[in-house]
């Protein structure tokens, strides 16, 4: 079976284009994003082992699957790891067929079993136990990320920092034009579209980076409010 080890990587681009200063029925605002940022230490390694089994016999497969199943149970009970922090998802059935050189599909070839078993580490310290168990010894297609299990907290603290960022934000632009902030039309943590305004959604890119050790956890919150824009206010001096 191949061996693996990885992290996957999200990364979410997001470009949008200057929003206009005043829509139909509204008075003028301000439109501004805040952003906070934090490196923490994950105190959870979650790992996930997929198990795929190939065969023209749905019940000798089956077995089969279940079998391999059972020894990522034995491999997970000899780490200590507690019950509840093992589960397992669904089993999915998949028909294969033979292609041709152009990929079309012809007859049938076999089934294709696959499930996922996610083990839980949260001794974060026998990181290289684990990665020796499952992988070396166990022989087992692993995939790798990382938690915290307060992780809930750290971004409500992020949120709250990205808004602040956000009004002290909009209160510089607003006094370079003269002008004052007022309150929030608006908050949200999703950009802000108008018909008015166009945004590029770029597609979430899945990147594999292999791993050998624990790493730190780059956490990021954005925060989108509109502000209605009040006028009366010296303008600010160029810097």
């Amino acid at each position: 079976m191949r061996r693996c080890v990885s992290i996957l990587v999200l990364v979410l681009a997001v470009a949008a284009t200057p929003l206009l200063a005043q829509e139909t029925g509204m008075g003028p605002y301000i439109t501004v994003s805040g952003f906070a940022e934090e490196w923490i230490d994950p105190d959870v390694a979650v790992w996930t082992v997929s198990i795929e089994t190939d065969g023209k016999e749905l019940k000798d497969l089956k077995r089969e699957n279940d079998d391999e199943y059972e020894r990522v149970l034995d491999v997970a009970r000899a780490l200590d790891v507690p019950t509840q922090h093992t589960t397992s998802g669904r089993i999915g059935v998949r028909r294969v067929y033979e292609t041709d050189n152009h990929g079309r599909p012809g007859n049938f070839s076999h089934f294709q079993l696959t499930r996922q078993v996610k083990i839980e580490q949260h001794d974060i310290d026998r990181f290289e136990e684990f990665l020796d168990k499952l992988l070396m010894d166990g022989d087992l297609n692993v995939q790798l990320n990382y938690n915290l299990t307060t992780m809930g907290e750290v971004r409500e603290r992020l949120k709250l920092q990205a808004t602040y960022a956000a009004r002290s934000k909009a209160e510089k632009l607003a006094a370079a034009l003269g002008a004052s902030v007022g309150g929030p039309l608006i908050v949200s943590e999703y950009p802000i579209i108008t018909d008015y305004a166009q945004v590029d959604r770029r597609s979430m890119q899945a990147g594999m980076v292999s791993q050998s050790t624990p790493e730190r956890i780059h956490v990021t919150e954005h925060i989108y409010v509109r502000f209605a824009l009040l006028h009366g206010k010296k303008r600010a001096e160029k810097p």
